[in-house]
């Protein structure tokens, strides 16, 4: 304050603060922005997750005779398992392909809103497609051990 006012006495002080200061106040919305973007990603991860759950838990029900006719006769649990799994795997594949169409044909608008990183970087593509796959498969599990487990009379039960 005293260096200013030798310089610089026609200048007025509003205030003073240092550097780091200045970036934290400059960059803080920034990270707020980051932090909220990551925090409704991950939700709308979960709400996904929850919502392949949702429908292969439906499928599986309305397809229990199906399931219990095809162990009566002599289909393996695990073939049965791979069905359902199989099933999840065509959803997120599919929402891959749509998510890759939409990242080219929106590319350009994305990477001028990132800031030292590329819409296209491979390495955090791979962890998205990687996540999303392993998501769908854990949501996609305990359906499919459900379809599996179905016993043969109880499914003919159900159906008459």
């Amino acid at each position: 304050r005293k260096t200013l006012a030798e310089k610089a006495p026609n200048v007025p002080l509003v205030t003073f603060v240092t550097l780091r200061e200045q970036m934290d106040a400059a960059l803080g919305s920034e990270e707020l922005i980051t932090i909220l973007s990551n925090f409704f990603g991950l939700v709308a991860l979960l709400l996904s997750a929850l919502g392949l759950y949702g429908l292969l838990s439906t499928s599986v029900v309305q397809r229990t005779g199906e399931f219990g006719m095809r162990v009566a006769l002599g289909a393996n649990r695990w073939r049965v398992v791979r069905m359902v799994l199989r099933e999840a795997l065509t959803m997120v594949l599919t929402g891959l392909a749509a998510g890759a169409f939409a990242l080219l044909s929106l590319g350009r608008l994305i990477a001028a809103m990132l800031h030292g990183v590329s819409a296209f970087d491979p390495r955090t593509l791979m962890t998205v497609i990687i996540t999303l796959i392993v998501v769908g498969f854990l949501s996609a599990l305990f359906p499919a051990l459900r379809a599996a487990s179905v016993e043969p009379m109880e499914a003919l039960r159900i159906e008459y």
